[in-house]
């Protein structure tokens, strides 16, 4: 997961597992689309190629529409440190632990952790340590084979555990 995190963003190769999993539902809808618009110009010149061609439109957009909300979903929020960042690190690791998360990752320059709350609940938080800076985010983890849980979660622990972690800072 560490080669997903870059500088403002978390990102994903296309066609990778993550990937898939986090975008399914757009993409699915997006491909659908594309469906529609082979059966309306297969039939462009019967009424049912209508329906096709307004399946297409709203297919398409929904699919765009929820995939630039994924996007958005993947940008990293910044709040500032304003003690040691060792000091910092060690009351993160004992938030998380005591709020059983599990982390996954820790080293100097990020930490991620998940939290398993039920089946569309499965928060990760990411957190990553620049000087003054911890930028972070909270997306429901890419791993879960849950597209539609990807793009309709609220990530309420995770946002939970953020309030406690900024309040520490």
């Amino acid at each position: 997961m560490k080669e997903h995190i870059k500088a403002n963003r978390l990102s994903f190769k296309v066609g990778t597992f993550e990937w898939l999993n986090f975008f399914g539902l757009p993409v699915g809808l997006i491909v659908f689309s594309l469906i529609m618009l082979f059966f309306f110009i297969k039939d462009r010149f019967s009424m049912d190629s209508i329906n096709n061609l307004i399946a297409f439109v709203v297919l398409a957009s929904f699919g765009v529409i929820t995939y630039y909300i994924q996007l958005r979903k993947l940008k990293l929020k910044t709040f500032q440190l304003k003690r040691n960042i060792e000091e910092f690190k060690k009351e993160v690791r004992k938030i998380l632990n005591t709020n059983k998360w599990a982390i996954e990752y820790d080293n100097k320059s990020f930490l991620l952790a998940t939290q398993r709350g039920s089946v569309f609940n499965l928060d990760m938080i990411i957190l990553k340590f620049d000087k003054s800076l911890i930028k972070w985010n909270v997306i429901h983890h890419p791993r879960s084979n849950n597209s539609i849980a990807a793009l309709f979660s609220l990530n309420i622990y995770g946002k939970k555990i953020i309030k406690l972690i900024k309040a520490s800072a």
